[in-house]
């Protein structure tokens, strides 16, 4: 059964020789089981990334993030192995390379937190990166 949840975003990012950059944002949306995955569903805010709306997956330790509209990627988070994809924006497709070092996950259809640190290099920019998300559903 699909649940609405109120979810906090926050996003660190720490470039070389740069200050971090640091994003927090909240949104409404939807919370679900499907296929022995949990779905976390939001629209991203427009002034950031356009009309984009994101998926979250979740099973076990694996995390996937899909986004869709003004920018479509694909990012795949699990502890076991890197992932290397592209991230595609308006302008075009950037290699990227993921590597995770660490990924907690206490989630539910109810309520969740989400907290990931991990290595980005996306076309040779190299960023270290916190990412955390926490969600309730409103019933």
């Amino acid at each position: 059964m699909k649940k609405e949840a109120n979810i906090l975003l926050e996003t660190e990012s720490i470039p070389k020789n740069e200050p971090p950059r640091h994003i927090s944002t909240s949104a409404k949306g939807t919370v679900f089981y499907k296929g022995g995955l949990l779905y976390i569903l939001y629209k991203e805010n427009p002034d950031e990334f356009g009309k984009t709306q994101t998926t979250i997956k979740i099973k076990g330790d694996r995390l996937e993030l899909i986004r869709t509209g003004s920018i479509n990627s694909r990012l795949v988070f699990c502890t076991e192995s890197p992932y290397e994809g592209s991230y595609d924006t308006p302008y075009g497709s950037l290699p990227l390379k993921i590597k995770v070092e660490s990924l907690e996950i206490d989630a539910d259809e109810t309520s969740g937190s989400i907290f990931m640190r991990y290595k980005l290099d996306l076309a040779g920019d190299k960023t270290d990166n916190n990412f955390s998300l926490k969600y309730k559903s409103g019933s």
